[in-house]
């Protein structure tokens, strides 16, 4: 029997909206295990963010994380794969986002992206409630430390206007800059600037080609515009009912999040396979 992947995003697509995983979900992960089909949780969360909703039970097989900049065998934690931003990228980085006058952090890299630095320019209540989340781990960042920084891992930047997610993307050009909803007020706008190529497509092609799975063996499930790389790298693509309106235009749609589309999806997919 050939191997084969299942791959799902985390918020807004497995967990509920109480961000915790439904008995018919853990009970579906768990199936999928019981068959031999390995499972993936491909998240823009950090390690250490992931951790605070989902346990070390044996759910996952990988975890793809920070959008795609790091992959970890589970739960063993093996980081297998990683890229960052490098100099004179950071500094590049860093005057664009000064320039737009933006509430924005800088993340270390994986598997510590939950160390950060963070610049309050007008302090809008998602960029700290973000901030309050990760106390422990957060400092003030010192403008003369950013041309000595060799690597870090993303900046994320919370803004109340749209277009400058595309100012982003055109200055910053061929870094990766991706727009999400935020994950906390459901409002703000998240653009996160990685480097070149970094995204989780990216991730889960190498990760196909590490484990020589085909793409015709694995499913995609997600919600947001950070998972269109994943969901276009395989053709079993899925995404639920809450999905933002350009998933929902292209991708077979399934149960909202808050109905275990996830599940419902397993079972269209493995209907087909």
């Amino acid at each position: 029997m050939k191997h084969r992947l299942c791959v799902t995003d985390l918020d807004g697509t497995l967990l509920h909206s109480n961000h915790k995983i439904s008995d018919v979900n853990r009970k579906c992960l768990q199936e999928l295990g019981e068959r031999g089909i390995i499972r993936v949780l491909a998240t823009g969360r950090s390690l250490w963010s992931l951790k605070q909703v989902i346990t070390t039970e044996a759910l996952f097989d990988y975890l793809i994380v920070a959008t795609g900049a790091g992959i970890l065998s589970w739960p063993e934690e093996e980081l297998l794969y990683s890229t960052n931003i490098l100099q004179p990228d950071i500094t590049r980085v860093y005057h664009a986002l000064e320039a737009l006058d933006v509430d924005y952090m800088m993340h270390h890299g994986v598997p510590d992206t939950h160390l950060m630095e963070y610049r309050a320019r007008k302090g809008c209540s998602d960029f700290w409630h973000r901030i309050k989340y990760h106390q422990r781990f957060a400092s003030p960042l010192n403008p003369e430390a950013i041309a000595t920084m060799e690597a870090v891992t993303l900046f994320l930047a919370i803004a109340d206007n749209p277009d400058m997610y595309q100012v982003l993307k055109e200055k910053l050009a061929p870094l990766t800059v991706i727009s999400t909803t935020s994950a906390t007020d459901q409002s703000s706008i998240w653009i996160e600037v990685l480097g070149q190529q970094v995204n989780k497509g990216s991730a889960l092609s190498w990760l196909l080609k590490h484990l020589a799975i085909d793409p015709d063996h694995c499913m995609v499930i997600g919600n947001e515009m950070n998972d269109l790389h994943m969901l276009d790298a395989v053709p079993n693509a899925y995404v639920p009912h809450n999905a933002i309106p350009h998933l929902l235009s292209r991708f077979t749609h399934v149960a909202h999040h808050d109905d275990d589309g996830f599940s419902e999806a397993v079972q269209h997919w493995l209907t087909k396979v």
